[in-house]
């Protein structure tokens, strides 16, 4: 096995566990010679780690390449950027239980028709990481949804959409976890969208998708915290015990600050302290 190899091994392995840093350093490491797939990974790891300057400046260098595959990841990251920020956004005024302004939402519809042209450019090229990039567009897609039922322009279309463009993900690669993670996702934030009587079916098509996602990856964090919020809302509160410390056991910090959002009641009912120890 090479030494990249090695690097590599290790560097997916942390990004499984949401170890971001450790991940980070390793795609660093590798996008020093010139692969830009690590580089487009990097970015994104910084860009997740709200680390947006130094995101910018690697996908900014990306798009200056000569390289076409280097432009398309440097496209595709630029994306995932604006995409971030408009999440922020968005899930800041769900917090507050507001809605978006007239002129937010015009902001938004603009800049992601230029979003979709980015990404769909990107795709255009042969990219080792096509399956992220489709991945990326299926999230991007989620969002879209998301923000129009939020607004009251209920259009189921919206969400299937963003489920299609992720199984595209799995189709360019059936091993590859996050996209089966966010078919989840997209289930559950379409679930919570509805009215409470109405969202069981929902939430058994996420609690579906994450269960394969951890037959995929049984050390897939994301996963595991997903699951077990999704068992919450079920009302399966002692079964959402086992993802809970078992995501703890990989990462006790990432999990544990998803935990402490469910607040004191919930937890006591799952039988879990704010750290996801179990309560004896």
């Amino acid at each position: 096995m090479s030494e990249d190899t090695g690097i590599l091994d290790r560097a997916y392995a942390a990004l499984h566990k949401c170890k971001y840093a450790e991940a980070a350093k390793d795609f660093n490491l590798l996008r020093r010679s010139g692969n830009s797939t690590a580089s487009y990974i990097y970015g994104s790891l910084l860009a997740t780690m709200e680390d947006f300057r130094g995101a910018d400046e690697i996908f900014d260098e990306l798009i200056l390449s000569d390289s076409p595959e280097a432009k398309a990841y440097g496209m595709a990251g630029s994306a995932r950027m604006s995409r971030l920020r408009a999440t922020r956004m968005f899930e800041k005024c769900q917090t507050i239980n507001q809605k978006l302004t007239p002129k937010q939402i015009r902001e938004f519809q603009r800049e992601f028709v230029g979003l979709k042209k980015g990404l769909e450019e990107a795709l255009d090229e042969p990219l080792d990481c096509k399956h992220d990039v489709l991945n990326e567009y299926g999230i991007l897609l989620g969002l879209k949804a998301s923000i129009a039922w939020y607004h009251e322009k209920q259009e189921p279309r919206l969400f299937t959409r963003a489920i299609n463009k992720l199984e595209e993900a799995l189709v360019q690669d059936p091993s590859f976890t996050p996209a089966r993670n966010n078919i989840g996702m997209t289930y559950f934030d379409w679930a919570l969208l509805l009215p409470q009587d109405e969202r069981k079916e929902k939430l058994a098509l996420a609690l579906e998708n994450f269960n394969t996602a951890l037959r995929m990856n049984s050390s897939y964090v994301e996963s595991l915290i997903n699951k077990g919020t999704v068992l919450c809302h079920l009302g399966r509160f002692s079964d959402a015990k086992e993802p809970f410390v078992a995501a703890a056991r990989l990462n006790s910090y990432h999990t544990a600050k998803y935990v402490r959002k469910l607040g004191k009641e919930v937890m006591r009912e799952i039988g879990i302290d704010k750290d996801c120890r179990v309560i004896k």
